[in-house]
């Protein structure tokens, strides 16, 4: 480090890394360019065997995995105030619903257990598809 004019000193180093990001850059551009050609073949070729339905081509194999993602519920505000009313009474649910008057997932972990939750919920779970081709032996 130089003590003596680092403001020069940072000049001089940004010069210098500006040098290798560029060297960087010029390197890896063609292989980026090579990759996104070859990614453009690749799905074409895949949405051609998609509309054409070849699902199995010699030794190869087009696989479908099908992951969970998360849930989601979204409260049925009729079913949480008649669910309150079981729960606590009919004096009392009424101050609750009060307490937790949006109706959102946490408020409603403050007064039931996560399984009358999904009963007085609409529940729904996303998922997502990958197609993946493999090769038998």
């Amino acid at each position: 480090m130089s003590t003596k004019n680092p403001l020069k000193r940072v000049y001089e180093l940004d010069q210098k890394i500006a040098e290798k990001l560029a060297y960087i850059e010029e390197v890896t551009a063609p292989l980026r360019e090579e990759i996104e050609e070859l990614q453009a073949e690749r799905k074409e070729c895949f949405e051609y065997a998609m509309k054409k339905r070849i699902y199995e081509q010699g030794k190869y194999v087009m696989q479908t995995i099908i992951k969970t993602g998360r849930s989601s519920r979204k409260p049925r505000v009729d079913d949480v105030l008649a669910k309150l009313k079981e729960k606590f009474g009919a004096k009392s649910y009424q101050a609750k619903a009060i307490e937790i008057a949006k109706f959102e997932i946490k408020a409603l972990q403050t007064v039931f257990s996560e399984e009358e939750i999904d009963s007085v919920c609409d529940v729904s779970q996303s998922m997502t598809e990958e197609r993946i081709i493999t090769m038998r032996d």
